[in-house]
């Protein structure tokens, strides 16, 4: 079984596909070779692409590089939990098509999967890493899902996991074990658009997660996003991502709700996930100002422990 598995969805990002292959490659070709690491490609049936081109081209790395070709397009999270049940090794990442692994990345990583193999009484389900953002231009945009200043192991318990699911929406940082991924809860909310909320908050709630304060993954943002499928306009757009966070961090509630050991453990599990709440309302205040019907899921409408402390945070801008 191979240690580490990177998993590359792409959609319509040739160029930027190729470039995050390389960036593995170039640090881990004997590790391809001999099968420690394996790396697979799925195309999500990208419209403009050449698949027998984009194929010989990676091929070209590396003959050992996995390549498929999706018939119908899944969308992301399908495409993507596809390529998760599928994945045979101890551990697992996602890298997007517009990401690239900063050199030294593979040493780091298969050390620390290493030291936990050796370690038979390890309960390790993940391992986090901050989302250093880029412009295209290379320029540094911002660093965020840093949800700690310094090296550290989180525990596995349903406080902790709400404490964190709101930092839990990378997919190129982090690392984890696709065996213990809740499938089920993953395809019955597969339409959200932050199932990375989902997916961390399953891993955590069965096992820690360890943060390592570094950079690892470069992040691109502010490039040319293929969100189509979330709406026809960037306003509706907006108000699609605003209603699918505050949609997550309510189901991740309701996840782990049930699995608190105590009853002051229920009761410590909503304050994370209001704040996750009114954090969310005051960055898209004006999105959700001009449309809080479309902003807000109507299971929260219901809820008056979110409604009454959340008037504030939708005030106009």
């Amino acid at each position: 079984m191979a240690e580490l598995a990177i998993l590359v969805p792409v959609y319509q990002r040739e160029e930027g596909a190729i470039r995050a292959v390389r960036s593995v490659v170039s640090q881990a070709h004997q590790e391809l070779s001999q099968g420690s690491l394996t790396l697979h490609v799925r195309d999500d049936a990208s419209k403009s692409m050449d698949s027998e081109r984009f194929k010989a081209q990676l091929l070209s790395i590396h003959p050992c590089i996995s390549i498929d070709f999706n018939a119908v397009n899944l969308g992301m999270s399908a495409n993507i939990r596809s390529m998760v049940l599928e994945c045979k090794a101890a551990f697992c990442s996602i890298l997007t098509d517009d990401d690239w692994l900063e050199p030294g990345s593979i040493d780091h990583l298969l050390s620390v999967i290493r030291r936990l193999e050796n370690d038979r009484s390890h309960s390790v389900s993940s391992i986090f890493y901050p989302r250093y953002s880029y412009t295209e231009s290379g320029a540094h945009a911002c660093t965020s899902c840093r949800i700690a200043s310094a090296d550290v192991v989180f525990p596995s318990d349903p406080v902790t996991t709400m404490r964190l699911a709101d930092k839990g929406y990378i997919l190129t940082g982090l690392f984890f074990r696709p065996d213990l991924v809740d499938q089920e809860f993953w395809a019955r909310y597969e339409s959200n658009a932050f199932f990375p909320i989902l997916y961390f908050a399953s891993l955590l709630n069965r096992g820690s997660c360890i943060y390592f304060d570094k950079p690892l993954v470069h992040h691109t943002v502010f490039n040319l996003c293929h969100w189509e499928a979330w709406g026809a306009t960037t306003q509706a757009q907006q108000e699609r991502l605003c209603r699918d966070f505050l949609a997550a961090i309510s189901l991740v509630y309701r996840y782990l709700k049930p699995r608190c050991r105590s009853l002051k453990d229920r009761i410590l599990l909503w304050p994370p996930a209001m704040q996750a709440y009114r954090r969310r309302l005051v960055e898209m205040k004006g999105c959700v100002w001009h449309a809080p019907l479309r902003c807000i899921p109507k299971a929260l409408w219901l809820e008056p422990r979110f409604l009454i402390p959340s008037v504030g945070s939708c005030t106009s801008p």
